[in-house]
Formats: structure tokens, C-alpha cells, sequence
């Protein structure tokens, strides 16, 4: 008895997981696509999409395949990676801020010469 009930609970947790992933790429989605100043309908014809499903997306409702993935990217001119989220945690790490600062302009620059 006492394993189903640890099982059912991390299920449950499993679930919470993938659902909050949705959620998470969803806003992401959504930031490009208002930053953007597109609305869901635009958005949709331009990925070859129906707006319904855009908005679903936004929502978190589906698990997006790959290929939609790399339409909605194509369609809001962003690099694949920039529709996920990204944890605190990797923003403020030190090899975040080293690489930022090692691929800045003005650091090329001075490492070039002038």
C-alpha cells in the first residue's frame, strides 16, 4: 500500500514538472511574440499554424512537438533556445557572466586591437 501511494505521489510531482515546463516555454512564447508586436493570429500564419493553437501554446495546454517549435522560432525570428525559459540560477552563474562578458563587443574589440 505505502508503494503506491509514493508512487502516485511522484507521478503527481512528474506531472507538476512537464506542466510548469509548458507553462514556462508558453511565457516565452508569448514575451517574443507581444515584444514583437504580433498578434496570435500573425503569429500562427506566420509558423503555418491556427491561432487557436497559439494560444494554447501560451497557455501551456500542449506539449509542443519539435517541428512546431522550430516554426514558432522561424516565424518570431528568434534562435530556438531564446523559447525556453531560463532557471535564476544559470543567469547569475559566474560562466554565464564570464561568457557574456568574453562575447560582448567592446570586449572583442579590445582583444583584437583597435
Amino acid at each position: 500500500m505505502f508503494s503506491v501511494s509514493v508512487m502516485a505521489t511522484s507521478v503527481g510531482r512528474a506531472n507538476d514538472v512537464r506542466a510548469a515546463r509548458r507553462r514556462g516555454f508558453g511565457d516565452e512564447v508569448r514575451a517574443q511574440r507581444k515584444a514583437q508586436g504580433l498578434s496570435q493570429e500573425r503569429l500562427a500564419d506566420l509558423a503555418g499554424m491556427h491561432r487557436t493553437y497559439i494560444g494554447s501554446v501560451e497557455r501551456g495546454e500542449r506539449n509542443v512537438s519539435l517541428d512546431s517549435i522550430y516554426a514558432l522560432a522561424n516565424a518570431l525570428r528568434v534562435h530556438v533556445s531564446e523559447l525556453f525559459p531560463r532557471s535564476r540560477k544559470s543567469r547569475g552563474s559566474a560562466r554565464s557572466k564570464i561568457a557574456r562578458i568574453l562575447l560582448a563587443p567592446s570586449s572583442r574589440r579590445s582583444i583584437a586591437g583597435p
